[in-house]
């Protein structure tokens, strides 16, 4: 088995602990891709805020400071 390592180390080819640690990276990566896809922009963001702090300020839970 000794030599057998030396080669696969030697030819690069990663060892079942690696393409174990490279899969579950994978699977982490497109979680997180998957989560954001459907996230919202800036622009987006920016206007719900706005949206609440009208919203807040009509309802009287919010001080108007901006004018």
């Amino acid at each position: 088995m000794g030599i057998r390592n030396v080669l696969r180390r030697w030819l690069g080819v990663p060892s079942d602990a690696e393409i174990r640690e490279i899969v579950l990276r994978e699977i982490d990566a497109d979680a997180v891709w998957i989560e954001s896809a459907g996230a919202e922009t800036f622009a987006a963001q920016r206007q719900r805020r706005a949206a609440r702090r009208e919203s807040g300020i009509t309802w009287g839970k919010r001080e108007n400071t901006r004018g």
